[in-house]
Protein backbone atom coordinates (compact mmCIF):
# COMPACT_ATOMS: atom_id res chain seq x y z
CA UNK A 1 0.00 0.00 0.00
CA UNK A 2 1.31 3.42 -0.92
CA UNK A 3 2.48 5.73 1.83
CA UNK A 4 -0.25 8.31 1.17
CA UNK A 5 -2.84 5.56 1.67
CA UNK A 6 -1.48 4.84 5.13
CA UNK A 7 -0.66 8.26 6.52
CA UNK A 8 -3.89 10.20 6.79
CA UNK A 9 -3.53 13.05 9.25
CA UNK A 10 -0.89 14.16 11.74
CA UNK A 11 -1.63 16.56 14.57
CA UNK A 12 0.91 18.10 16.90
CA UNK A 13 0.13 19.48 20.33
CA UNK A 14 2.60 21.25 22.58
CA UNK A 15 1.37 20.09 25.96
CA UNK A 16 4.18 21.96 27.67
CA UNK A 17 2.56 25.34 27.06
CA UNK A 18 -1.00 23.95 27.02
CA UNK A 19 -1.79 26.23 24.08
CA UNK A 20 -2.74 23.44 21.71
CA UNK A 21 -0.52 24.42 18.81
CA UNK A 22 -2.03 22.53 15.91
CA UNK A 23 -0.39 21.36 12.70
CA UNK A 24 -2.40 19.34 10.15
CA UNK A 25 -0.75 17.40 7.32
CA UNK A 26 -3.72 15.64 5.75
CA UNK A 27 -2.84 13.84 2.55
CA UNK A 28 -4.74 14.88 -0.58
CA UNK A 29 -7.73 12.95 -1.86
CA UNK A 30 -7.21 10.32 -4.54
CA UNK A 31 -9.63 10.09 -7.48
CA UNK A 32 -9.83 6.90 -9.57
CA UNK A 33 -11.94 6.02 -12.60
CA UNK A 34 -13.11 2.45 -12.08
CA UNK A 35 -14.79 2.10 -15.48
CA UNK A 36 -15.16 4.15 -18.66
CA UNK A 37 -18.35 3.36 -20.58
CA UNK A 38 -17.74 2.78 -24.29
CA UNK A 39 -18.59 5.32 -27.02
CA UNK A 40 -22.10 5.22 -28.48
CA UNK A 41 -22.61 4.50 -32.16
CA UNK A 42 -25.76 4.58 -34.29
CA UNK A 43 -26.98 1.18 -35.49
CA UNK A 44 -28.96 0.39 -38.65
CA UNK A 45 -32.27 1.57 -37.17
CA UNK A 46 -30.88 4.79 -35.71
CA UNK A 47 -30.51 3.61 -32.09
CA UNK A 48 -27.46 4.54 -30.06
CA UNK A 49 -25.76 1.35 -28.88
CA UNK A 50 -22.49 0.18 -27.34
CA UNK A 51 -21.13 -2.84 -25.49
CA UNK A 52 -21.75 -1.83 -21.86
CA UNK A 53 -24.30 0.98 -21.53
CA UNK A 54 -24.18 4.75 -21.22
CA UNK A 55 -25.40 7.53 -18.92
CA UNK A 56 -25.63 5.83 -15.55
CA UNK A 57 -28.02 8.05 -13.58
CA UNK A 58 -29.43 5.78 -10.89
CA UNK A 59 -27.90 5.09 -7.50
CA UNK A 60 -24.98 2.73 -7.14
CA UNK A 61 -25.51 -0.14 -4.71
CA UNK A 62 -22.61 -1.65 -2.75
CA UNK A 63 -22.73 -5.29 -1.65
CA UNK A 64 -19.52 -6.73 -0.30
CA UNK A 65 -16.77 -5.55 -2.64
CA UNK A 66 -19.06 -5.17 -5.66
CA UNK A 67 -20.90 -2.12 -6.97
CA UNK A 68 -24.14 -2.57 -8.92
CA UNK A 69 -25.71 0.03 -11.17
CA UNK A 70 -27.79 0.66 -14.28
CA UNK A 71 -27.56 2.78 -17.40
CA UNK A 72 -30.42 4.47 -19.24
CA UNK A 73 -28.86 4.25 -22.71
CA UNK A 74 -26.56 2.04 -24.72
CA UNK A 75 -26.04 -1.64 -24.54
CA UNK A 76 -26.50 -3.84 -27.58
CA UNK A 77 -30.13 -2.71 -28.06
CA UNK A 78 -29.89 0.91 -26.90
CA UNK A 79 -32.27 0.43 -23.98
CA UNK A 80 -29.70 0.40 -21.19
CA UNK A 81 -28.01 -2.21 -19.04
CA UNK A 82 -27.57 -3.50 -15.50
CA UNK A 83 -23.89 -3.82 -14.59
CA UNK A 84 -21.52 -4.81 -11.80
CA UNK A 85 -17.94 -3.76 -11.08
CA UNK A 86 -15.59 -4.45 -8.18
CA UNK A 87 -14.59 -1.58 -5.91
CA UNK A 88 -11.02 -1.78 -7.23
CA UNK A 89 -12.24 -1.42 -10.83
CA UNK A 90 -11.77 -5.04 -11.84
CA UNK A 91 -14.39 -7.52 -12.97
CA UNK A 92 -16.75 -5.21 -14.86
CA UNK A 93 -19.70 -7.28 -16.10
CA UNK A 94 -22.95 -6.52 -17.89
CA UNK A 95 -25.61 -8.46 -15.98
CA UNK A 96 -28.48 -7.71 -18.34
CA UNK A 97 -29.02 -5.93 -21.65
CA UNK A 98 -32.55 -4.62 -22.11
CA UNK A 99 -34.39 -5.49 -25.30
CA UNK A 100 -35.01 -3.01 -28.09
CA UNK A 101 -38.29 -1.12 -28.00
CA UNK A 102 -40.94 -1.70 -30.65
CA UNK A 103 -43.77 0.86 -30.54
CA UNK A 104 -42.71 1.65 -26.99
CA UNK A 105 -42.99 -1.92 -25.74
CA UNK A 106 -40.65 -4.85 -25.21
CA UNK A 107 -40.34 -7.94 -23.05
CA UNK A 108 -38.28 -6.60 -20.17
CA UNK A 109 -38.40 -2.81 -19.96
CA UNK A 110 -36.18 0.05 -21.07
CA UNK A 111 -34.79 3.23 -19.57
CA UNK A 112 -34.82 5.49 -22.67
CA UNK A 113 -38.23 7.15 -23.01
CA UNK A 114 -39.95 10.21 -24.41
CA UNK A 115 -43.24 11.58 -23.15
CA UNK A 116 -45.66 14.35 -23.98
CA UNK A 117 -46.97 16.97 -21.58
CA UNK A 118 -49.22 19.91 -22.44
CA UNK A 119 -48.60 19.32 -26.11
CA UNK A 120 -44.80 19.67 -25.82
CA UNK A 121 -42.18 16.96 -26.01
CA UNK A 122 -39.85 16.48 -23.07
CA UNK A 123 -37.19 13.92 -22.32
CA UNK A 124 -37.73 12.01 -19.10
CA UNK A 125 -34.80 12.52 -16.73
CA UNK A 126 -34.73 8.98 -15.41
CA UNK A 127 -33.35 7.72 -12.14
CA UNK A 128 -33.71 3.94 -12.22
CA UNK A 129 -33.82 2.34 -8.80
CA UNK A 130 -31.84 -0.67 -7.62
CA UNK A 131 -31.62 -2.62 -4.39
CA UNK A 132 -29.57 -5.75 -3.64
CA UNK A 133 -30.69 -8.48 -1.27
CA UNK A 134 -28.74 -11.70 -0.90
CA UNK A 135 -27.88 -12.87 -4.39
CA UNK A 136 -30.51 -10.80 -6.22
CA UNK A 137 -30.57 -7.31 -7.70
CA UNK A 138 -34.03 -5.72 -7.86
CA UNK A 139 -34.73 -2.69 -10.00
CA UNK A 140 -37.13 -0.69 -12.13
CA UNK A 141 -37.24 0.44 -15.73
CA UNK A 142 -38.80 3.75 -16.64
CA UNK A 143 -40.50 2.53 -19.80
CA UNK A 144 -41.00 -0.52 -21.95
CA UNK A 145 -42.51 -3.77 -20.79
CA UNK A 146 -45.64 -5.21 -22.38
CA UNK A 147 -47.72 -2.07 -21.63
CA UNK A 148 -44.95 0.51 -22.29
CA UNK A 149 -45.33 1.74 -18.71
CA UNK A 150 -42.11 0.37 -17.22
CA UNK A 151 -41.34 -2.66 -15.08
CA UNK A 152 -40.01 -3.99 -11.79
CA UNK A 153 -37.42 -6.72 -12.36
CA UNK A 154 -35.07 -9.09 -10.57
CA UNK A 155 -31.76 -10.52 -11.76
CA UNK A 156 -29.19 -12.67 -9.99
CA UNK A 157 -25.86 -11.04 -9.17
CA UNK A 158 -24.14 -13.32 -11.69
CA UNK A 159 -26.48 -12.08 -14.45
CA UNK A 160 -28.65 -15.20 -14.59
CA UNK A 161 -32.34 -15.56 -13.90
CA UNK A 162 -33.69 -12.24 -15.16
CA UNK A 163 -37.38 -11.99 -14.24
CA UNK A 164 -40.02 -9.33 -14.78
CA UNK A 165 -41.82 -9.04 -11.45
CA UNK A 166 -44.38 -6.49 -12.65
CA UNK A 167 -45.35 -4.68 -15.86
CA UNK A 168 -47.01 -1.32 -15.19
CA UNK A 169 -50.27 -0.88 -17.08
CA UNK A 170 -51.34 2.78 -17.36
CA UNK A 171 -54.91 1.67 -18.10
CA UNK A 172 -55.23 0.07 -14.66
CA UNK A 173 -54.65 3.30 -12.69
CA UNK A 174 -51.66 1.69 -10.98
CA UNK A 175 -49.16 4.31 -12.04
CA UNK A 176 -46.46 4.05 -14.67
CA UNK A 177 -42.93 5.24 -15.46
CA UNK A 178 -41.23 4.16 -12.19
CA UNK A 179 -38.76 6.76 -10.98
CA UNK A 180 -36.27 6.82 -8.10
CA UNK A 181 -34.80 4.22 -5.83
CA UNK A 182 -36.48 1.12 -4.45
CA UNK A 183 -36.38 0.22 -0.76
CA UNK A 184 -36.75 -3.23 0.77
CA UNK A 185 -38.61 -4.04 4.00
CA UNK A 186 -38.75 -7.72 4.83
CA UNK A 187 -39.83 -9.47 1.64
CA UNK A 188 -41.52 -6.44 0.11
CA UNK A 189 -40.24 -3.81 -2.31
CA UNK A 190 -41.44 -0.19 -2.18
CA UNK A 191 -41.09 2.39 -4.93
CA UNK A 192 -42.70 5.29 -6.78
CA UNK A 193 -44.04 5.91 -10.26
CA UNK A 194 -43.73 9.18 -12.13
CA UNK A 195 -46.43 11.70 -12.92
CA UNK A 196 -46.63 11.61 -16.69
CA UNK A 197 -49.82 10.41 -18.30
CA UNK A 198 -53.49 11.20 -18.34
CA UNK A 199 -54.85 11.76 -14.86
CA UNK A 200 -51.78 10.25 -13.21
CA UNK A 201 -49.81 12.31 -10.68
CA UNK A 202 -47.72 9.38 -9.48
CA UNK A 203 -48.01 6.68 -6.87
CA UNK A 204 -46.25 4.89 -4.03
CA UNK A 205 -46.43 1.14 -4.65
CA UNK A 206 -45.35 -2.11 -3.04
CA UNK A 207 -45.03 -5.70 -4.18
CA UNK A 208 -43.41 -8.87 -2.92
CA UNK A 209 -39.91 -9.83 -4.00
CA UNK A 210 -41.55 -12.75 -5.84
CA UNK A 211 -43.73 -10.33 -7.83
CA UNK A 212 -46.97 -11.07 -6.00
CA UNK A 213 -49.19 -8.72 -4.02
CA UNK A 214 -48.80 -5.53 -6.07
CA UNK A 215 -50.57 -2.71 -4.22
CA UNK A 216 -50.85 1.04 -4.68
CA UNK A 217 -50.30 2.56 -1.26
CA UNK A 218 -50.93 6.18 -2.28
CA UNK A 219 -52.01 8.01 -5.43
CA UNK A 220 -50.89 11.62 -5.54
CA UNK A 221 -53.06 14.62 -6.26
CA UNK A 222 -51.97 18.18 -6.90
CA UNK A 223 -52.40 19.13 -3.23
CA UNK A 224 -49.85 16.56 -2.00
CA UNK A 225 -47.42 16.66 -4.91
CA UNK A 226 -46.83 15.42 -8.43
CA UNK A 227 -43.97 13.20 -9.52
CA UNK A 228 -42.52 11.33 -6.51
CA UNK A 229 -38.79 10.65 -6.73
CA UNK A 230 -38.10 7.46 -4.83
CA UNK A 231 -38.21 6.55 -1.16
CA UNK A 232 -36.20 6.32 2.05
CA UNK A 233 -37.15 4.03 4.90
CA UNK A 234 -36.91 4.70 8.63
CA UNK A 235 -38.51 2.02 10.78
CA UNK A 236 -41.88 1.41 9.15
CA UNK A 237 -42.16 4.92 7.73
CA UNK A 238 -41.46 5.85 4.11
CA UNK A 239 -40.20 9.33 3.21
CA UNK A 240 -39.84 11.00 -0.18
CA UNK A 241 -40.19 14.11 -2.31
CA UNK A 242 -42.31 15.15 -5.27
CA UNK A 243 -40.89 17.21 -8.11
CA UNK A 244 -43.79 19.65 -8.48
CA UNK A 245 -47.24 20.20 -7.01
CA UNK A 246 -48.19 20.80 -3.42
CA UNK A 247 -50.80 23.56 -3.72
CA UNK A 248 -54.54 23.86 -3.99
CA UNK A 249 -54.15 24.79 -7.66
CA UNK A 250 -51.39 25.07 -10.27
CA UNK A 251 -51.12 28.74 -9.33
CA UNK A 252 -50.15 28.10 -5.70
CA UNK A 253 -46.84 26.63 -4.45
CA UNK A 254 -46.29 24.32 -7.46
CA UNK A 255 -42.69 23.50 -6.59
CA UNK A 256 -42.88 20.12 -4.89
CA UNK A 257 -43.25 18.57 -1.46
CA UNK A 258 -41.58 16.40 1.18
CA UNK A 259 -43.91 13.62 2.37
CA UNK A 260 -44.16 10.59 4.62
CA UNK A 261 -46.47 7.61 4.99
CA UNK A 262 -46.50 4.28 6.77
CA UNK A 263 -45.44 1.13 4.96
CA UNK A 264 -49.06 -0.07 4.98
CA UNK A 265 -50.15 3.10 3.15
CA UNK A 266 -51.74 4.84 6.11
CA UNK A 267 -50.99 8.20 7.73
CA UNK A 268 -49.85 10.07 4.61
CA UNK A 269 -48.49 13.52 5.51
CA UNK A 270 -47.08 16.45 3.58
CA UNK A 271 -44.14 17.54 5.74
CA UNK A 272 -43.20 20.59 3.67
CA UNK A 273 -44.39 22.52 0.60
CA UNK A 274 -41.77 24.31 -1.48
CA UNK A 275 -43.34 27.67 -2.15
CA UNK A 276 -40.44 29.33 -3.91
CA UNK A 277 -39.43 28.44 -7.46
CA UNK A 278 -35.72 28.92 -6.89
CA UNK A 279 -35.83 26.74 -3.76
CA UNK A 280 -38.05 23.87 -4.90
CA UNK A 281 -38.28 21.18 -7.59
CA UNK A 282 -36.51 18.32 -5.79
CA UNK A 283 -35.74 15.62 -8.36
CA UNK A 284 -33.99 13.12 -6.10
CA UNK A 285 -34.94 11.22 -2.99
CA UNK A 286 -34.06 11.89 0.65
CA UNK A 287 -32.03 10.44 3.50
CA UNK A 288 -33.44 10.11 7.03
CA UNK A 289 -31.53 10.18 10.33
CA UNK A 290 -32.25 11.07 13.97
CA UNK A 291 -35.72 12.43 13.33
CA UNK A 292 -34.73 14.58 10.33
CA UNK A 293 -35.14 14.29 6.57
CA UNK A 294 -32.33 15.63 4.34
CA UNK A 295 -32.52 16.36 0.63
CA UNK A 296 -31.51 18.70 -2.16
CA UNK A 297 -33.06 20.81 -4.91
CA UNK A 298 -31.30 22.60 -7.78
CA UNK A 299 -30.97 25.59 -5.45
CA UNK A 300 -30.15 24.22 -2.01
CA UNK A 301 -29.57 21.46 0.53
CA UNK A 302 -32.38 21.27 3.09
CA UNK A 303 -33.45 19.60 6.33
CA UNK A 304 -37.04 18.90 7.42
CA UNK A 305 -37.99 17.44 10.79
CA UNK A 306 -39.66 14.06 10.33
CA UNK A 307 -42.85 15.35 11.96
CA UNK A 308 -42.95 18.37 9.64
CA UNK A 309 -42.52 20.87 12.47
CA UNK A 310 -39.38 22.55 11.12
CA UNK A 311 -37.58 23.35 7.85
CA UNK A 312 -33.98 24.57 7.50
CA UNK A 313 -31.83 25.58 4.53
CA UNK A 314 -28.38 24.09 5.11
CA UNK A 315 -26.67 25.51 2.03
CA UNK A 316 -27.52 27.48 -1.10
CA UNK A 317 -25.71 26.58 -4.32
CA UNK A 318 -24.10 29.32 -6.33
CA UNK A 319 -24.98 29.62 -10.04
CA UNK A 320 -25.96 25.99 -10.50
CA UNK A 321 -27.93 26.69 -13.67
CA UNK A 322 -31.00 24.82 -12.45
CA UNK A 323 -29.38 21.37 -12.61
CA UNK A 324 -30.49 18.87 -10.01
CA UNK A 325 -27.95 17.49 -7.49
CA UNK A 326 -27.51 13.77 -7.01
CA UNK A 327 -29.15 12.03 -4.11
CA UNK A 328 -27.43 12.65 -0.77
CA UNK A 329 -25.67 10.11 1.42
CA UNK A 330 -25.15 10.66 5.16
CA UNK A 331 -22.33 9.51 7.44
CA UNK A 332 -22.21 10.77 10.99
CA UNK A 333 -22.86 14.49 10.79
CA UNK A 334 -21.77 14.87 7.17
CA UNK A 335 -23.81 14.82 3.97
CA UNK A 336 -22.18 13.97 0.63
CA UNK A 337 -23.56 14.75 -2.81
CA UNK A 338 -22.78 15.48 -6.43
CA UNK A 339 -23.59 18.59 -8.42
CA UNK A 340 -23.59 18.51 -12.24
CA UNK A 341 -22.40 21.39 -14.38
CA UNK A 342 -20.71 23.29 -11.57
CA UNK A 343 -17.26 23.84 -10.13
CA UNK A 344 -14.25 25.65 -11.51
CA UNK A 345 -14.04 23.36 -14.54
CA UNK A 346 -17.74 23.16 -15.33
CA UNK A 347 -17.91 19.35 -15.25
CA UNK A 348 -19.59 19.18 -11.88
CA UNK A 349 -18.42 18.71 -8.32
CA UNK A 350 -18.62 16.41 -5.34
CA UNK A 351 -19.43 18.25 -2.12
CA UNK A 352 -19.92 17.80 1.61
CA UNK A 353 -21.90 19.81 4.12
CA UNK A 354 -22.53 19.19 7.80
CA UNK A 355 -26.05 18.49 9.03
CA UNK A 356 -26.06 21.82 10.88
CA UNK A 357 -25.25 23.67 7.66
CA UNK A 358 -21.59 24.36 8.43
CA UNK A 359 -18.48 23.18 6.63
CA UNK A 360 -19.62 23.18 3.01
CA UNK A 361 -16.66 21.91 0.97
CA UNK A 362 -16.06 21.00 -2.67
CA UNK A 363 -14.31 17.65 -2.48
CA UNK A 364 -13.60 17.31 -6.19
CA UNK A 365 -14.16 19.22 -9.45
CA UNK A 366 -14.61 17.20 -12.65
CA UNK A 367 -12.80 18.27 -15.80
CA UNK A 368 -14.79 19.87 -18.62
CA UNK A 369 -16.09 17.44 -21.24
CA UNK A 370 -15.24 18.51 -24.79
CA UNK A 371 -16.15 17.20 -28.27
CA UNK A 372 -13.91 14.50 -29.70
CA UNK A 373 -12.84 14.43 -33.34
CA UNK A 374 -15.61 15.14 -35.82
CA UNK A 375 -18.41 14.30 -33.41
CA UNK A 376 -19.88 17.14 -31.38
CA UNK A 377 -22.21 14.78 -29.49
CA UNK A 378 -19.49 12.68 -27.85
CA UNK A 379 -18.02 14.68 -24.99
CA UNK A 380 -14.92 13.18 -23.41
CA UNK A 381 -12.52 13.98 -20.60
CA UNK A 382 -10.26 12.17 -18.16
CA UNK A 383 -12.69 11.56 -15.28
CA UNK A 384 -16.33 11.94 -16.36
CA UNK A 385 -18.69 14.88 -16.03
CA UNK A 386 -22.08 15.65 -14.49
CA UNK A 387 -22.21 13.27 -11.50
CA UNK A 388 -25.61 11.61 -11.24
CA UNK A 389 -27.45 9.24 -8.97
CA UNK A 390 -27.02 8.67 -5.26
CA UNK A 391 -23.45 8.18 -4.09
CA UNK A 392 -22.16 5.26 -2.03
CA UNK A 393 -19.94 5.89 0.99
CA UNK A 394 -17.84 3.11 2.51
CA UNK A 395 -15.33 4.17 5.12
CA UNK A 396 -13.30 6.97 3.56
CA UNK A 397 -14.16 5.97 0.00
CA UNK A 398 -16.95 7.55 -2.01
CA UNK A 399 -18.28 5.83 -5.14
CA UNK A 400 -20.47 7.30 -7.88
CA UNK A 401 -21.23 7.66 -11.58
CA UNK A 402 -21.20 10.41 -14.18
CA UNK A 403 -23.65 10.86 -17.05
CA UNK A 404 -21.13 11.88 -19.71
CA UNK A 405 -17.40 12.22 -20.23
CA UNK A 406 -14.66 9.73 -19.60
CA UNK A 407 -12.59 8.32 -22.43
CA UNK A 408 -15.69 7.06 -24.28
CA UNK A 409 -17.95 10.04 -23.63
CA UNK A 410 -20.64 7.78 -22.14
CA UNK A 411 -19.85 8.40 -18.48
CA UNK A 412 -17.80 6.72 -15.80
CA UNK A 413 -17.92 4.83 -12.52
CA UNK A 414 -15.52 6.47 -10.08
CA UNK A 415 -14.02 6.23 -6.62
CA UNK A 416 -12.63 9.04 -4.50
CA UNK A 417 -10.62 8.48 -1.34
CA UNK A 418 -10.45 11.33 1.15
CA UNK A 419 -8.50 11.25 4.40
CA UNK A 420 -10.40 11.45 7.66
CA UNK A 421 -9.71 14.69 9.48
CA UNK A 422 -8.22 14.31 12.95
CA UNK A 423 -8.73 17.34 15.21
CA UNK A 424 -7.43 18.17 18.67
CA UNK A 425 -8.65 20.66 21.23
CA UNK A 426 -6.89 21.45 24.57
CA UNK A 427 -9.28 21.18 27.53
CA UNK A 428 -7.64 22.07 30.85
CA UNK A 429 -5.42 19.20 31.89
CA UNK A 430 -6.56 17.11 28.90
CA UNK A 431 -6.59 17.11 25.14
CA UNK A 432 -9.65 16.01 23.14
CA UNK A 433 -9.09 14.21 19.83
CA UNK A 434 -11.95 13.60 17.40
CA UNK A 435 -12.35 12.07 13.94
CA UNK A 436 -15.35 10.87 11.87
CA UNK A 437 -16.93 7.52 12.63
CA UNK A 438 -16.90 6.69 8.92
CA UNK A 439 -13.10 6.37 9.10
CA UNK A 440 -13.41 2.59 9.34
CA UNK A 441 -10.23 0.64 9.98
CA UNK A 442 -8.16 3.57 11.28
CA UNK A 443 -6.16 3.45 14.51
CA UNK A 444 -5.13 6.46 16.61
CA UNK A 445 -1.36 6.56 17.20
CA UNK A 446 0.96 8.85 19.15
CA UNK A 447 4.68 9.68 19.09
CA UNK A 448 7.05 12.32 20.44
CA UNK A 449 8.58 12.75 16.97
CA UNK A 450 6.56 12.54 13.71
CA UNK A 451 9.52 11.44 11.59
CA UNK A 452 10.53 8.21 13.33
CA UNK A 453 8.32 5.23 12.48
CA UNK A 454 9.55 3.14 15.43
CA UNK A 455 8.50 5.81 17.93
CA UNK A 456 4.79 5.54 17.04
CA UNK A 457 2.52 3.52 19.30
CA UNK A 458 -1.19 2.82 19.28
CA UNK A 459 -3.21 4.83 21.79
CA UNK A 460 -4.68 2.14 24.08
CA UNK A 461 -7.77 4.09 25.07
CA UNK A 462 -10.72 3.15 22.80
CA UNK A 463 -12.80 5.99 21.40
CA UNK A 464 -16.36 6.76 22.40
CA UNK A 465 -18.92 7.94 19.84
CA UNK A 466 -20.47 11.37 20.32
CA UNK A 467 -22.50 13.24 17.69
CA UNK A 468 -21.16 11.15 14.83
CA UNK A 469 -17.52 11.54 15.88
CA UNK A 470 -15.00 9.21 17.50
CA UNK A 471 -13.72 10.94 20.64
CA UNK A 472 -10.70 10.25 22.86
CA UNK A 473 -9.75 12.34 25.89
CA UNK A 474 -6.07 12.08 26.94
CA UNK A 475 -4.23 13.71 29.85
CA UNK A 476 -1.54 16.29 29.19
CA UNK A 477 1.82 14.60 29.71
CA UNK A 478 4.05 17.67 29.90
CA UNK A 479 5.94 16.76 26.71
CA UNK A 480 5.06 17.40 23.10
CA UNK A 481 3.09 14.65 21.37
CA UNK A 482 2.17 13.95 17.77
CA UNK A 483 -1.06 12.11 16.88
CA UNK A 484 -2.15 10.51 13.64
CA UNK A 485 -4.68 8.09 12.16
CA UNK A 486 -3.22 5.04 10.45
CA UNK A 487 -4.88 2.40 8.34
Amino acid sequence: MKRHDKLRSILYVSTFCLCGLLVSRASPQTFTVLHNFAPLATNSVGTYTNIDGAASMGPLILSGNTLYGATIQGGANGGGTVFAVNTDGTGFKVLHVFDALENGTNSDGSYAQFFFMNGSEYVVEQNPGLVVSGGTVYGTTASGGIWAGGTVFAVNIDGSGFTNLHDFNPANNEGHYPHGNLVLLGQRLYGTTGFYGSGDSGTVFTLGTDGTGFTNLHTFTYSDGIGPNGLALSGNTLFGTTYVGGGVSPLSTPYGTVFSLQADGTNFKVLYNFGNGKDGDPLEGVVVSNGNVYGATPGLVFKVSADGAGFWILHRFESNGGLSPSGLVLSGNTLYGGLPGNGSAGGGTLFTVNTDGTGFTNLYSFAPATPTGLSTSILTNRDGADPAGKLVLSGSKLYGTTQIGGSGGSGTVFKIFFPPQLSIVPAGANVILTWPTNAVGFTLQSANNPFFQAARTNVPQPPIVLNGQNLVILPVSGAQQFYRLRQ
